[in-house]
């Protein structure tokens, strides 16, 4: 049997993985070959003992990424800062790469091809708080990192994405209930503010995912259990006021799991799928098959005892 690449092209477009330890790499993204879907992956990296894959991104070597952590703070390197590494490595400590404080850690991932586009950063916490903020407030961040979301005690962000002018912003919860509206519902704001209250949650239902509604994208929906599946925008129609609870959008079983990642992709962009043990899986996402709002998916990747999907990080088409 022939083993499996370990090094891949050099100026390849980089697959980031970081664990919730603070262990991080970057791998060429042509060390992970497209796959059918529906089969048990691949080995993405070597985890320490109780450690899990926090979160995962792709983005160009000649990029930029920023780093956001459990208490609201952003940071930032350049793709090519990171360590390389290999399908059965660890990677490095973040710890060496930033300076964060005492009991802070990177829970999100944020990649970008530059700093000089006209965009917004926008942020959802898993009380269902959104707020968006010009790029130009993350152009310079010190070694320190600075406050870009004011954070209350009892909750947490959940996701972190670009939005363009124009776009209709999503949000998406772990029960598949989901609210779509204008980008002008949220003003732009400071590095400081808290946000606005984007979803309205009942009691035991947390926000799991932020995307923006675009011409020619479709949502890809990504769920715990390892279904997945597309949908049409126009299938989440765009509310008048931000707030409520919204519809339901995808269903969600004890069988199918939660929802953990929601991507708004187009055309042959390419998704590779990660679990909390290290497993990965990549796909086309135009051969995952658009299916309307009631549907829960198809399985997308097979789960060993104990596993579960994570996180997903997009290739581009143009890319691929």
């Amino acid at each position: 049997m022939n083993k499996e690449p370990t090094k891949g092209k050099s100026g390849d477009y980089q697959i980031i993985i970081l664990t919730r330890y603070g262990y991080i790499k970057r791998m060429p993204e042509s060390l992970f070959t497209t796959q059918g879907r529906g089969g048990v992956g691949r080995k993405a990296i070597t985890l320490g003992d109780l450690d899990i894959v926090e979160n995962a991104a792709a983005a160009p070597i000649t990029g930029h990424l920023i780093l956001f952590s459990n208490v609201g703070k952003a940071y930032h390197l350049m793709v090519d800062d990171l360590p390389e590494g290999s399908l059965v490595g660890k990677g490095e400590s973040i710890y060496k790469l930033i300076d964060l404080a005492r009991n802070e850690r990177i829970t999100h991932l944020l990649p970008l091809s530059d700093l000089k586009k006209k965009i917004y950063i926008g942020l959802a916490t898993e009380k269902g708080i959104c707020k968006r903020s010009p790029i130009i407030f993350y152009k310079k961040i010190r070694d320190s990192g600075v406050v870009v979301i004011g954070l209350k005690e009892d909750d947490e962000l959940k996701d972190v994405i670009t939005i363009e002018d124009e776009s209709d912003i999503a949000l998406f919860s772990l029960s598949g209930h989901a609210i779509r509206f204008d980008i002008s519902q949220t003003r732009p704001t400071g590095r400081n503010a808290t946000g606005v209250r984007g979803l309205g949650l009942h009691r035991r239902d947390r926000l799991a995912a932020m995307a923006t509604a675009m011409p020619d994208h479709t949502f890809f929906f990504l769920t715990s259990k390892g279904f997945g599946k597309r949908l049409d925008p126009s299938e989440l129609r765009c509310f008048t006021k931000r707030g409520s609870r919204g519809i339901l959008i995808i269903s969600t079983s004890d069988r199918v799991g939660d929802v953990v990642s929601v991507r708004s992709v187009r055309g042959k962009d390419n998704a590779v799928i990660f679990t909390r043990h290290g497993m990965s899986i990549r796909l086309n996402t135009k051969r995952i098959s658009l299916q309307k709002r009631t549907s829960f998916g198809v399985r997308l990747i097979s789960l060993s005892d104990a596993d579960e999907v994570v996180a997903a990080a997009i290739i581009p088409a143009d890319f691929t």
